[in-house]
């Protein structure tokens, strides 16, 4: 994006503060799908840590049975 301001040298001012929203606004944009996206990545991390749990207790409780049936 940074070469869109190069590319407007010549310009008036107010086309390279055009220019420079239409970049903020680019960026701002990248950001909130990133945002988004982690969103998405933490929530599915919580799903399969708590998966993990439950079979950790579920293990657990196997192991106790079989070393009282011994």
């Amino acid at each position: 994006m940074a070469f869109l301001l190069f590319m407007t040298t010549g310009s008036t001012p107010a086309q390279r503060r055009n220019v420079l929203y239409a970049m903020l606004l680019g960026t701002n944009i990248l950001l909130a799908s990133l945002v988004t996206e982690q969103a998405r990545v933490i929530e599915s991390q919580k799903i399969l840590i708590r998966n993990l749990f439950f079979d950790t207790t579920q293990l657990a409780a196997l192991k106790m049975r079989l070393a009282t049936h011994r």
